[in-house]
C-alpha cells in the first residue's frame, strides 16, 4: 500500500452533492448488519445536514482514485448543563474499508476530523458510545473513558426465538406464552395507578414543550430538535405526548426494530416534567399493555445512566443489564462539567444517540 495514496477530506457536512451521498451509502453497504441496512443517503443526509443546531463535520478518505474508502462523522447536538445549553457533537459512523484496516488510518481520521473541530468551536461536549473494537484507537485520539454508567438494560421477552429447533419451539410456546402473560399483569400493578392520559401523535406542530426536569446533564429537548430527531426522521418511532388533564407534561418514544433474533422494542426516549417524574413507570407500563402485543418480540429493552433519576424505576420492568455502554469524551474540547460527574444527575438514552 503506498501511503502517499491516502487522502483524508474533511467536510462541512452539508457541502456534500448526491454522489458523495451515494458513495458513503455504498462504502456502508460493505459492512453488513442488521443497523447498517437502515443508514442509507436519506437518513444520513438527514442526521448530518438538517441538525437545528449547527453544522455537522465528516471526513472521507481517498485512496489514490478509488473514493469514499473510509468515513466518519461528528453529528451537531446541543446539550444542557443545569439548563444552560452548550455546543455539543456526537462522534459516530465510523466506517473503513478493510484493505485500509489495521495501518492507523482509523485513528488519522479521527484526529484530523478532531483538530477541524478544535478550529471551529470553543469547549463544549463531544462524546461518543463506540464499540469495544474501536475503543482504544479513540483513547489515543484524545477521547477518554467517563462515569456516566450508561447501561443497556432489558426484559427477555421471547427466549423461544434463540431456539433453531422447530419442533422444540412448538413444544415450549404454551410456555413462552405463560411467561409473557406473567410478565403482563406484572405491569399491571403500575399501570392501575396511572392517573396521566397519553396519545400518540404524528406530528409536532401543536405540541407545546417546556419541560424541565431535575437533571443535571441532559440533551437540550427543543422542539426543533425533537422534529428533527423523531418526526423528519426516515427511521419509524411512535411518539406518545403524556398529558395531566389538557397539560402537556412529558413525552415517551418507542421504536421497532428488526434483530438477528426476531423484532426488537425499544423505549428510545423519555421525558418529564419534574413533578412528574415519579409517573414514568405508570406511563410506561400502560403505553406497553395498551398498545403493543408483547408476544410479537422477543426483547424491550432501553438505555439509561444509574445516575439518571429513572433507573430505579425502570429497573422494576427492565431488571437485566447485557452491557455497560462505553461513553467516551473528547477532552480538549468538553467543559470540566461534563468531564468531572461525580454525585451528578445525568438522562442519557437510545435517541441521544444514533444506534436506534
Amino acid at each position: 500500500m503506498d501511503r502517499n495514496k491516502i487522502k483524508i477530506l474533511i467536510k462541512n457536512a452539508s457541502s456534500l452533492k448526491n454522489i458523495d451521498w451515494e458513495g458513503i451509502e455504498k462504502l456502508i453497504k460493505k459492512f453488513p448488519n442488521s443497523a447498517n441496512k437502515l443508514h442509507n443517503k436519506i437518513y444520513l443526509k438527514n442526521k448530518l445536514v438538517k441538525s437545528p443546531f449547527g453544522n455537522s463535520y465528516v471526513a472521507i478518505v481517498n485512496y489514490g482514485n478509488k473514493k469514499f474508502m473510509g468515513f466518519a462523522s461528528l453529528t451537531r447536538k446541543s446539550f444542557l448543563y443545569n439548563n444552560k445549553i452548550s455546543t455539543s457533537f456526537e462522534m459516530g459512523d465510523i466506517y473503513l474499508d478493510e484493505k485500509l484496516q489495521g495501518r492507523f488510518i482509523f485513528i488519522k481520521m479521527i484526529r484530523k476530523l478532531m483538530l477541524n473541530l478544535e478550529k471551529k468551536i470553543e469547549k463544549g461536549f463531544i462524546y461518543g458510545t463506540p464499540n469495544n473494537l474501536s475503543l482504544l484507537g479513540f483513547i489515543r485520539c484524545g477521547f477518554s473513558l467517563s462515569d456516566y454508567q450508561l447501561l443497556n438494560n432489558f426484559f427477555p421477552l421471547r427466549a423461544d426465538f434463540l431456539i433453531k429447533s422447530k419442533l422444540f419451539r412448538f413444544l415450549i410456546a404454551y410456555l413462552v406464552l405463560m411467561y409473557v402473560q406473567i410478565f403482563k399483569i406484572y405491569l399491571k400493578i403500575f399501570a392501575i395507578n396511572n392517573n396521566l392520559n397519553f396519545y400518540q401523535i404524528h406530528n409536532i406542530n401543536n405540541l407545546k414543550i417546556n419541560l424541565k426536569t431535575s437533571h443535571n446533564i441532559e440533551s437540550n429537548r427543543t422542539k426543533e430538535y425533537i422534529k428533527w430527531r423523531f418526526f423528519d426522521n426516515p427511521h419509524n418511532y411512535n411518539f406518545f405526548s403524556i398529558k395531566d388533564n389538557n397539560k402537556f407534561v412529558g413525552y415517551i418514544v418507542f421504536s421497532e426494530k428488526k434483530r438477528k433474533y426476531g423484532k426488537g422494542l425499544y423505549i428510545v426516549d423519555y421525558y418529564f416534567n419534574q413533578k412528574y417524574e415519579n409517573s414514568f413507570i405508570n406511563v410506561v407500563s400502560a403505553i406497553l399493555l395498551k398498545k403493543y402485543n408483547l408476544n410479537n418480540y422477543f426483547q424491550l429493552s432501553c438505555w439509561v445512566s444509574k445516575k439518571s433519576k429513572f433507573y430505579k424505576s425502570l429497573k422494576f420492568i427492565l431488571p437485566f443489564t447485557s452491557i455497560k455502554i462505553p461513553f467516551i469524551i473528547y477532552n480538549n474540547l468538553t467543559k470540566n462539567c461534563f468531564l468531572k460527574v461525580n454525585k451528578k444527575n445525568i438522562h442519557f438514552v437510545y435517541g441521544d444517540g444514533d444506534n436506534i
